[in-house]
């Protein structure tokens, strides 16, 4: 018998600007879901504490004000993270690329840990812009931009690049995309932005975040989420990414801290 699907309304923080997406997942009753995002350098913490809806009822999640968040590291650190309202919680600080990262949420009797490691970022080294005809597999004739990087050598890597259209945030959703480097450990690795096709003067600002592997499973699973979304009832969708959360059965989302580097380019 087809379960009834609940609503994951996953928030990510992209250039500062806080996105939505909202996946169709295999359990029927609500579910908590926390999400939490570290970027490296100056940045905000964002929580995001909430419970999962029914599919048939989108948009009406119950967002949660009264947890107790507090963000440890190994290095000592202990940072509040207090409550915004609606669900939000958040604290400026600096992300430091080299450590590990442990965020404890309290909710009534109960205690949520995740932990995420900040790994050192990889620098991009350069933006390239590839003229695509139309043909069956573009619609429109225009640009592909290729992004080009030196993987480190001797250890597994994973990705996942972000990017923006004249100050614009695009990746979410189907063009959601994730990178490891099992054919390309230790050397120059040349991908292309998938999703779009780039015209002629639109600046695209590319941002490269370097994930722990927690992450990237996490990440990996709603690109397979949204994959089989698009391609029809037909295709049985995956279960809901792993999260990284322990102290609870059933919680959703994911914390991620995630080192970052960034590069623009001017379509010609």
């Amino acid at each position: 018998m087809k379960k009834l699907l609940n609503v994951l309304a996953i928030s990510i923080t992209l250039f500062a600007c806080e996105k939505t997406i909202d996946l169709n997942l295999d359990e029927s009753s609500p579910q908590l879901v926390i999400e939490a995002n570290l970027a490296e350098g100056e940045t905000t913490l964002l929580v995001i504490v909430s419970r999962s809806t029914p599919y048939f009822e989108p948009g009406t999640e119950e967002r949660i004000d009264q947890a107790i968040i507090t963000l440890y590291d190994d290095h000592g650190n202990i940072t509040a993270v207090p409550n915004m309202d609606n669900g939000q919680y958040a604290v400026e600080m600096v992300g430091v690329p080299g450590t590990t990262y442990r965020l404890e949420v309290i909710l009534g009797d109960a205690t949520y840990t995740a932990v995420s490691t900040m790994l050192q970022n990889v620098e991009l080294l350069e933006l390239e812009a590839d003229f695509e005809p139309e043909s069956p597999f573009n619609d429109e004739e225009g640009y592909e931009v290729l992004m080009k990087y030196n993987d480190p050598a001797g250890q597994r890597n994973y990705y996942r690049p972000v990017y923006s259209i004249d100050g614009v945030p695009q990746r979410e959703g189907e063009k959601m995309q994730v990178i490891t480097d099992d054919f390309n450990d230790g050397v120059e690795a040349k991908f292309p932005i998938t999703g779009d096709i780039f015209q002629s003067g639109e600046v695209v600002l590319v941002e490269l975040r370097h994930l722990d592997e927690s992450a990237y499973d996490y990440f990996k699973a709603l690109v397979d989420i949204v994959a089989a979304e698009g391609l029809g009832s037909g295709i049985a969708a995956p279960g809901n990414p792993v999260s990284n959360w322990t102290g609870g059965a059933g919680v959703l989302g994911h914390f991620t801290a995630y080192s970052l580097d960034t590069l623009s380019i001017t379509i010609p």
